[in-house]
């Protein structure tokens, strides 16, 4: 009798989407939509590697030790690629233009 019942389910289920409209949505064009600056380039480069840069524009002002922490969390614990060289230049780049300054 369960399987029954779950056939039936189904069955109305498919019905309810072979009868769905068919709409379209317009995504928006991906990129680096990062705030001017000296390490805006270098920075949307390798941020957006694993997420939206929109993810940096919504963080409250860090001071450069925070942003530091961030960048250093990505690069050690979800493998972002930056070199230990550029380093200093994405944090300098986050600390002006989306943090404290300081």
């Amino acid at each position: 009798m369960k399987w029954i019942c779950r056939i039936g389910m189904l069955a109305l289920l498919l019905a309810g989407v072979a009868s769905a409209e068919v709409t379209s949505i317009t995504l928006p064009e991906p990129g680096n939509h990062l705030r001017p600056g000296a390490g805006a380039g270098l920075t949307g480069q390798y941020c957006a590697i694993c997420h939206s840069t929109d993810y940096i524009e919504i963080q409250p002002p860090f001071r450069r030790d925070q942003w530091f922490g961030i960048v250093d969390k990505m690069r050690k614990a979800f493998g972002c690629p930056l070199p230990a060289a550029d380093v200093d230049q994405v944090v300098d780049y986050l600390t002006h233009t989306y943090g404290t300054g300081r």
